[in-house]
């Protein structure tokens, strides 16, 4: 039997951390690259802050600016498995022809 991996207690961001993360990333979803809006909830475009890694460090190298739309279909997935499905792409295809 598998055990899930540990994931870290969920914790607040710190303010400091989400300024700095919407400084560099601007209000542009990383993923899908729409502009997010961070006045409204919830809605596809709302504005969220995403774990790149999901292991819960908050982290201004861990956490990207995204749609709630792709942080909620991405759930604990990781970002690049994400950007796949986003491109239509499956894993099975980059491995059978190295191509993206």
């Amino acid at each position: 039997m598998t055990t899930a991996p540990e994931v870290a207690p969920r914790t607040s961001i710190p303010v400091a951390i989400k300024q700095a993360v919407r400084e560099r990333d601007g209000n542009e979803c990383q993923y899908c690259h729409i502009e997010v809006d961070w006045d409204t909830w919830p809605a596809p475009d709302s504005g969220t802050f995403d774990h790149v890694v999901p292991n819960n460090v908050n982290s201004v190298e861990n956490l990207v600016v995204s749609c709630w739309q792709c942080n909620f279909g991405k759930r604990t997935g990781t970002a690049e498995a994400w950007l796949m499905h986003l491109a239509g792409i499956s894993p099975c295809h980059i491995c059978e022809t190295g191509e993206f």
